[in-house]
């Protein structure tokens, strides 16, 4: 049966709401008609944690996956874990997609016309093709490409779906060799970083960010060996945790200032592996708190509740700052606390409204859909 974490759902609100700031500290921080203020705000600028967020992601993926699927019988067979899986993302981003190429021509015409190359105008690209969008909804363009399409967020969709292909394997690394399994299929998936493997696919992030899936995983099979022999206080674990969170916080202000022989450590001196590893730490530390036997007040229902819905959260927020972006533009927005205050409050409002509707009425019904499905397997 299982067993709901909260406090893994309050790492996916976290996640989700780290990559919405990343986001609209970029949709803020550039002049659109080129009287508006920019200004490097300092608060958005120390809660820029949108890769981070993303690996956590990632991370938070191979331990509830573990913790959920850690064996496949007869009745839970992998065919069945594939099409739960599908359902559980596919119909969201599905709708999602359609949404993201509807809102490009609304986009587009009140938009200021001449493009200057800020990441917002992805919204304004139209140069696409019908193959385009099946490479899209078939979760390959990452390794056919093109990238940058619809939706900046999308790029990580593939590779997320890509691990839960890994999966399996993983599960069997750890029968056949215990703890070192998911370290050794991550090492060869960054190994083959470095072989003609590289050559054969438009973008590499799955293979280097292999590693925080993997350590997910294995995340997961150390609670369930050690789950009765350590648990750290909540105290303890809340101040491991925020000061890991400030570390990140601090390594992607300041990578650049850090001595050359850290920057240039194997693997670890690069600072996108330096987040995975921070990544890890903090999903490592909260599974074996004692959260998820304390009541729930106000502020855990909240995080709950937005780490039920972070995946469209995650799919959704970018359409919305780039709404807050016109409402600068139409209205001559200049001051940059009245555009910081228009387009986050726009942004904040609408994607979780939103995000609540499609987890609502696409993604609980996409779980329902495919669970029927596998009833309807079992059953004939």
């Amino acid at each position: 049966m299982k067993k709901f974490f909260p406090q893994l759902a309050w790492l996916r609100a976290i996640a989700a709401f780290a990559v919405v700031f990343y986001h609209i500290r970029r949709g803020v921080n550039v002049s659109y008609n080129g009287e508006d203020a920019i200004v490097d705000n300092l608060f958005l600028r120390s809660i820029d944690l949108g890769d981070f967020g993303v690996l956590l992601f990632f991370v938070l993926s191979g331990t509830t996956l573990y913790l959920n699927h850690q064996s496949f019988t007869a009745q839970h067979t992998i065919g069945h874990f594939f099409l739960k899986r599908v359902f559980r993302i596919w119909p969201a981003f599905f709708v999602s997609m359609l949404i993201s190429i509807a809102f490009i021509p609304i986009f587009t015409h009140f938009y200021i016309a001449d493009l200057q190359g800020y990441w917002i105008e992805v919204h304004a690209d139209n140069n696409y093709a019908l193959s385009d969008v099946f490479k899209y909804l078939g979760l390959i363009f990452n390794i056919t490409g093109p990238h940058g399409k619809f939706n900046v967020v999308y790029w990580s969709l593939p590779i997320e779906f890509q691990y839960y292909l890994l999966f399996p394997l993983l599960v069997l690394s750890i029968r056949w060799f215990k703890y070192f399994g998911p370290l050794l299929l991550g090492g060869l998936l960054y190994g083959l970083l470095h072989t003609p493997v590289r050559d054969l696919i438009a973008n590499s992030w799955t293979l280097m960010l292999a590693y925080t899936f993997c350590g997910g995983v294995l995340i997961g099979h150390l609670y369930k060996t050690f789950q009765h022999k350590i648990q750290l206080p909540n105290s303890v674990a809340l101040i491991l945790v925020v000061l890991l969170f400030i570390t990140t916080s601090l390594v992607n202000q300041f990578y650049e200032a850090l001595p050359n022989w850290i920057q240039n450590l194997p693997i670890i001196g690069i600072e996108m592996n330096m987040f995975g590893v921070l990544a890890l730490a903090v999903v490592l530390i909260m599974i074996f708190s004692d959260f998820d036997n304390q009541a729930q007040g106000p502020v855990k229902r909240s995080l709950t509740f937005l780490g039920e819905i972070s995946y469209s959260v995650y799919l959704y927020h970018c359409i919305f700052i780039a709404i807050g972006v016109l409402l600068v533009i139409q209205f001559n927005i200049n001051n940059y606390i009245a555009k910081l205050f228009t387009v986050s409050s726009v942004t904040l409002i609408g994607t979780i409204l939103i995000s609540y509707l499609s987890y609502q009425y696409v993604e609980k019904p996409g779980i329902k859909i495919g669970r029927r499905l596998i009833k309807k397997g079992q059953s004939s």
